[in-house]
């Protein structure tokens, strides 16, 4: 439904002004005046558009909220101008699809992940908004951003959001330009492609003809050595589909020599986990045997065992017992039984948690003496599943060297059970220097090593302890993530602020209002601060409205350059 808000502006303000004076009509309020000065124009910001879609109803007239969007979001359509054909089916290969599989990397490389997500967290909110448009009827208006977002958000899973919102919005058009898509010569296109017919396929209000096609090209996709570089897109999109007549199809996989290992994962995964098939899981038993005529590797049992447990079944937690038991090397220890999988497999336990979960750890910690790390570990996995028996062990290893993003987990663990004695540690953590000293500097260069990788991994840490601090929740935690507030890096600074955002403790309105005068710098050619600013501004009237903290809040964003913000501001206060 097309609407055009621009006709009731045709007059100017000056003469509508004059003309209700003359009249004896009462004198517009400050927000129409705002309004009428059009100062919105050129600007938008999905925070404050989500807000007058909420919080707005109650306090704004419908014609001023609908004056409001429609001037907030005019910037957006105008750098959303996309047409239709080519330029849309290009910014499907920018897609990339996520690989099932076993959950990998180092504590680091997990702290990357939410960090990930934290960069994203106001790009998300121009989706949300654009979602919540949509439902409020302004589909247009929708599907200009989402058109836009398929472009130009940075984020594999908000393009993705963005493909589905079109969905939704135009099935017809968005049905029809994959499977126009899919038929160009391009093999990173089609598995693009491929991936986003499954959630397709999941869209409430498709047309059961076009589910029925998109089913049967994904089962086309998945055999035939043909289309052997599609199957991996094929295995997922049925996944995500979520229809039986995918089991056949994925049920190829499931054995023969010509096999990809990780088709067969994939296929594995998703019919024991989507589609509950359980005759797999004698074929994910069998990959979990060892000894002198196995042929399994380490990542084949880890694999196979991990799936078992997320499965729920016994057998795998069976498993996650016996590998965490300590074992003497027999005559005919191979390298590979070398391979240390109880590290990863602790961590894969408490992802999957429960009580199956819960009693593996319990169960193998005191097979360890007290002076072993991986006794440690295992106590940190137990506390993080709520088995407080060995918190003694977890909290002797806050001040262990090289255990800095352990200290992280170790005080989001111990503060779940009221101690907050991590805090400390984290504030110690959270101004950890590179060691510039000139006979380290020597030393490194001397062995060739560059110190640039452990500035990035200690950025990459005090991200980590910025998210900690805001789940800790406690007035301790106010002045490290003012501090982080102030932090080199960017992204520091960001999660800072989500981090107060998250908390619910009065003293976080203190970094609140640190957190709205902060420069979050640009990324992907797009400032990220007027988003953060308004992000900040909407939590601290939603969980702080009375205290006298939200006061001066507001008359920062009174002060703030991004006319979106102050007008916000103005609304909050009506």
């Amino acid at each position: 439904m097309s609407r055009s808000f621009h006709s009731a502006l045709a007059v100017p303000a000056v003469v509508c002004a004059f003309a209700a004076a003359v009249s004896g009509t009462p004198a517009a309020s400050p927000i129409q005046k705002y309004l009428d000065s059009r100062v919105l124009d050129g600007t938008y910001n999905g925070v404050v558009v989500d807000y007058l879609l909420e919080e707005g109803k109650g306090t704004l007239t419908e014609a001023q909220r609908k004056q409001a969007l429609d001037q907030l979001l005019a910037a957006m359509k105008a750098k959303a101008r996309v047409t239709q054909g080519e330029q849309l089916t290009a910014a499907l290969g920018n897609l990339v699809g996520v690989l099932m599989g076993a959950a990998g990397g180092d504590v680091a490389g997990e702290a990357g992940g939410e960090v990930q997500v934290s960069y994203a967290n106001e790009w998300a909110s121009w989706v949300d908004a654009a979602e919540k448009l949509l439902d409020a009827g302004y589909k247009e208006d929708a599907v200009s951003f989402f058109e836009f977002g398929m472009v130009n958000i940075p984020y594999d899973s908000l393009r993705g959001r963005c493909v589905m919102g079109l969905a939704r919005a135009k099935p017809d058009e968005a049905y029809a330009i994959l499977m126009n898509a899919l038929k160009k010569p391009d093999i990173d296109l089609q598995n693009d492609v491929l991936r986003l017919l499954g959630h397709m396929a999941a869209t409430d209000g498709l047309a059961k003809e076009q589910k029925d096609k998109i089913v049967e090209t994904l089962i086309e996709y998945s055999k035939g050595i043909t289309h052997s570089l599609n199957y991996g897109a094929a295995i997922y999109g049925l996944d995500v589909a979520g229809d039986p007549r995918a089991i056949p199809a994925l049920s190829r996989f499931r054995k023969g020599f010509s096999v990809d290992e990780l088709d067969r994962r994939a296929a594995l995964r998703s019919l024991l986990l989507t589609y509950k098939e359980v005759s797999v899981v004698e074929d994910l038993t069998k990959k979990l045997k060892t000894g002198f005529t196995s042929t399994n590797k380490p990542a084949d049992r880890f694999f196979s065992g991990v799936l078992l447990m997320e499965g729920g079944r016994k057998e795998g937690f069976d498993w996650a017992l016996n590998e965490l038991t300590p074992k003497k090397k027999g005559f005919f220890s191979s390298k590979e039984d070398d391979v240390d999988l109880r590290p990863s497999l602790v961590k894969a336990l408490v992802r999957v948690g429960g009580e199956q979960a819960r009693g593996v750890l319990a169960a193998s910690v005191g097979l360890y003496k007290d002076d072993e790390w991986i006794k440690t570990w295992i106590a940190v996995g137990m506390l993080e599943l709520g088995d407080t028996s060995g918190i003694s062990l977890v909290k002797a290893a806050l001040g262990k060297p090289d255990w800095d993003f352990t200290a992280v987990r170790i005080s989001t663990a111990l503060a779940k059970h009221g101690d907050f004695s991590g805090v400390e540690a984290l504030k110690t953590l959270s101004v950890k220097k590179v060691d510039t000293s000139a006979p380290t500097q020597i030393i490194n260069i001397l062995g060739g090593k560059d110190t640039r990788p452990e500035k990035a991994r200690l950025a990459e840490l005090r991200r980590q302890i910025a998210t900690a601090l805001g789940q800790i929740n406690q007035p301790s935690c106010v002045p490290v993530l003012i501090q982080l507030l102030g932090d080199e890096d960017v992204f520091v600074r960001s999660s800072a602020a989500f981090a107060l955002t998250d908390m619910t403790v009065p003293a976080a309105l203190d970094g609140l209002r640190a957190a709205i005068k902060v420069d979050y710098g640009v990324y992907n050619q797009n400032p990220r601060s007027p988003e953060i600013h308004a992000y900040v501004l909407r939590i601290g009237l939603r969980r702080f409205p009375r205290e006298a903290g939200t006061k001066e809040l507001l008359k920062l964003a009174d002060a703030s350059a991004d006319p979106a913000l102050r007008f916000m501001a103005m609304v909050a206060r009506s």
